[in-house]
């Protein structure tokens, strides 16, 4: 196969790819993962949105996102992907879409129950 060049609209498979981004799909029999990661790299950015790597060996990763116009922390902890799915309940908690694990939001609402506490 060749290069396939598109625009993107609404692709849900690829999270990393933005609307109205061009993209090259290169092989069609890459992995989601591979290809996640091969998009990470080219752009130089980190795996998750709005998880920040620590600062020093053996510290936690951070995290900081925008809501209602106010930078806003999940908090610290100890691996990136436990990071991004406190993210993600913090958005859940404020009404706006998961950004890391789209589809996910029970598993996300389980795993940070201290978000949704009334």
């Amino acid at each position: 196969f060749g290069a396939l060049r598109g625009t993107c609209s609404a692709l849900t498979m690829l999270r990393d790819v933005y609307p109205g981004e061009e993209i090259c799909v290169r092989y069609v029999d890459e992995s989601y993962e591979q290809e996640r990661e091969r998009l990470r790299l080219e752009r130089g950015t980190q795996r998750y949105r709005y998880v920040y790597p620590p600062k020093t060996a053996g510290a936690s990763w951070n995290t900081c996102v925008g809501i209602e116009g106010k930078s806003t922390s999940a908090g610290t902890y100890p691996t990136e992907e436990a990071a991004a799915r406190a993210i993600d309940a913090l958005l859940l908690a404020n009404d706006m879409a998961a950004v890391n694990f789209p589809g996910e939001e029970a598993a996300t609402q389980a795993a940070f129950p201290q978000f949704f506490a009334q």
